[in-house]
């Protein structure tokens, strides 16, 4: 009488169960050798133009206050928080020269706002600030650096906090 071990169940399960995947692994492997392999056209290099390697160097700062404007025809009120990207070279000499100015700076702003929203049609009006406003305001902050006769050093405007209330 032969008896079976309790290995060679387990033992016959695992040959049996490796041997699916062992034979597709190797059908696998002979068609990646019958294929013949294509060759890619060679691109022709070029070299790159004087162009600096990436975006100009920038430091963001956040506007310590938020602009808040009473939108025109019953429109409601938006609070906006802005940031800005600064130059690196210089931006935090010139936001020191800047910072006991910076109510006068955000009355400038609201207004340049308050400008912008007359501007557009009142059923697209917040789509359409939020759109804009980056622009405008980036605008707006270079020309005023400008007159107080510092270099432009805005790169940026970004929007970094949005409440409208009715």
């Amino acid at each position: 009488m032969t008896r079976i071990s309790p290995r060679q169940p387990l033992l016959v399960f695992a040959l049996t169960a490796s041997l699916g995947p062992i034979a597709l692994g190797g059908a696998s492997l002979w068609v990646l050798h019958q294929t013949p392999a294509v060759p890619l056209p060679a691109l022709p290099v070029t070299p790159a133009p004087d162009a600096p390697a990436g975006p100009e160097p920038r430091r963001y700062l956040p506007l310590m206050m938020p602009v808040t404007v009473t939108l025109p025809e019953g429109g409601g009120t938006l609070s906006i928080g802005l940031g800005v990207a600064l130059r690196e070279e210089g931006s935090l000499d010139l936001m020191a020269r800047l910072a006991d100015r910076q109510q006068e700076a955000q009355a400038e702003l609201a207004g340049v706002v308050l400008r912008a929203a007359e501007s557009h049609p009142a059923d697209t009006r917040l789509a359409a600030l939020r759109i804009s406003l980056p622009a405008t305001l980036k605008e707006a902050m270079n020309a005023r650096l400008i007159t107080m006769g510092e270099e432009p050093a805005i790169l940026e405007v970004l929007i970094l906090d949005w409440a409208h209330a009715p």
